[in-house]
């Protein structure tokens, strides 16, 4: 192997700026072990385009599934010139990732024309194992994701663990998982098992489905954090199981500071159970400051306006859902849940105007309820809904608009310009704008115009509607910062004095050079 010699990066990072890059990044990834130990860091340094739905006269579409490029420069692409660019397709990925702000663009995955090849996780990464990925654009540009292997499927990942944050996800065709055996789909991660998700917005998904639980954001959650999260602009989740506008079936978990806006239809097989936001809760789930905005169709056996099923312990707090015209069936229907057999509510306003139930009876609170549940200031309000109050949760009837200028719970506001809730952390800001295509945008932003934390650098562009990094990233001068690029190179110009020089680090310099005989060659597997 051409591996065989490294034994240190010394905290470097390898950089990654063209589909040529990735190519190499992906092979090494998947295929061989001593790549894998390279490098702890790797780092965008430009766009990358990868040729999935929009080409240039002349070229052809990528699969990113099966992607090919000339490598030896003799006019066509060579058997071996193929490969899978989806980083950590079996073996799992586990350095730390910097997207720099940078976009990775026009994508699209099909499994299901690649032969033999059958990936066990699927999506931009496959499996993440205790990663951290950070500052990242993803711009599917209308190409999707298409599976019919035993596999976990996300918009970024198949199956993860690690920290995510500052992480934009848009335009994904549909996302489809035609598997047949225990799988997870979700708009960002199929299968989720612990991690840090904060800063992450999701915008303009066609469908997802179809196998086996199904989420917005992911089909399976076994704990972790997830904060600050907004997701725009889905038009239908359908699944099998369990099916929920953020998550399909969680385990433990905390959910804080999480808007959802606009999502066509939320459906499960009948004798599977369908949530706005979860479709069932096992255990030991803590929700909070989380609101829903117009949901077309929540349906299932149990089917809820939050959560289908609620099987043991959860928590909930400052929760707002508004729904007009929203069409809701099953055989246990509740304003915010299906069938509950355990829990604690506190601070939770449903507004439902016009929303019909198709079917069996429609309940303010709950369809069914198996244990004794905690409540506290549970408020539904009706305008042209017929529902049956629950015991605990009698019905407000609104004769005229609903009046909720004056409603601040938790980190839960109402823009009354735009008629909508949002949950945001104190000091930032609510954007909200429609577009030109009959859909919105909305998101959190910083006092200093950035999404995310104070580490990031990624902006909304308003003209373009999109996200990309703050004065031109990496390859433009910050007058405003201490950025100097003299040489137009796109990197920080570096000036040394006496006291930068360290004989330890030369020397060790020199022992890999002279010693260890470096060789890297990304080239070969």
């Amino acid at each position: 192997s051409s591996f065989t010699n490294i034994k240190d990066t010394h905290n470097q990072y390898i950089s990654i700026g063209s589909d040529v890059d990735w190519w190499h990044f992906a092979k090494g990834t998947n295929t061989n072990k001593d790549f894998r130990n390279i490098a702890k860091e790797y780092r965008l340094t430009s766009d990358i385009d990868f040729k999935g739905v929009v080409v240039k006269e002349g070229e052809i579409k990528q699969n990113y599934a099966k992607y090919g490029i000339d490598l030896d420069g003799n006019g066509t692409i060579d058997t071996d010139e193929y490969t899978s660019m989806i980083v950590g397709d079996r073996n799992s990925f586990t350095a730390n990732f910097d997207g720099q702000g940078y976009t990775l663009k026009n994508i699209n995955i099909d499994t299901t024309i690649t032969g033999d090849y059958n990936p066990n996780n699927v999506g931009i990464f496959g499996l993440i194992n205790g990663a951290e990925f950070k500052n990242i654009n993803i711009d599917y540009m209308g190409g999707g994701i298409k599976n019919s292997d035993n596999s976990n499927v996300g918009g970024f990942a198949g199956n993860a663990n690690g920290t995510f944050s500052n992480i934009t996800l848009s335009n994904i065709g549909d996302i489809s998982n035609n598997a047949k055996s225990i799988v997870f789909t979700g708009g960002f991660v199929g299968s989720i098992n612990q991690g840090d998700f904060s800063n992450i917005t999701l915008n303009n998904i066609g469908s997802i489905g179809d196998y086996l639980d199904i989420g917005g954001f992911a089909g399976r959650i076994y704990n972790g954090t997830f904060s600050n999260i907004t997701l725009n602009n889905i038009g239908s989740i359908r699944g099998y199981n369990s099916v929920g506008g953020f998550v399909g079936q969680t385990y433990n978990g905390t959910f804080s500071n999480i808007t959802l806006n606009n999502i066509g239809s939320i459906t499960g097989a009948m004798g599977a159970t369908a949530g706005g936001f979860v479709g069932q809760l096992h255990i030991d789930g803590i929700f909070s400051n989380i609101t829903l905005n117009n949901i077309g169709i929540i349906g299932s056996y149990d089917a809820g306006g939050f959560v289908g099923t609620i099987q043991e312990n959860g928590t909930f707090s400052n929760i707002v859902l508004d729904f007009k015209d929203t069409i809701m069936w099953g055989n246990e229907i509740g304003g915010f849940a299906g069938r509950i057999n355990d829990g604690m509510f506190s601070n939770i306003n449903m507004y439902f105007e016009n929303v019909k139930s198709e079917g069996l009876t429609l309940y303010s609170f709950y369809g069914s309820k198996y244990k004794s549940i905690e409540i506290d200031s549970i408020k539904f309000y009706s305008k042209g809904t017929q529902a049956t109050a629950n015991d605990e949760v009698a019905i407000i009837e609104v004769n005229d608009s609903f009046n909720k200028s004056d409603l601040i719970i938790g980190n839960i506001k109402y823009d009354s310009k735009n008629n909508i809730f949002y949950s945001i952390e104190s000091g930032k800001e609510l954007v909200y704008k429609d577009t030109d295509d009959g859909k919105s945008i909305m998101y959190a932003k910083n006092a200093d115009g950035t999404i995310g934390d104070e580490n990031s650098n990624i902006i909304f562009n308003d003209k373009t509607n999109t996200f990309e990094l703050k004065n031109n990233g990496n390859g433009g001068n910050n007058e405003d910062s201490n950025f100097i690029d003299k040489n137009k190179d796109g990197l920080n110009d570096v000036t040394l004095s006496g006291n930068d020089f360290s004989k330890e680090i030369l020397d060790l310099i020199l022992k890999d050079f002279y010693n260890e005989k470096i060789i890297i060659d990304l080239q070969k597997s």
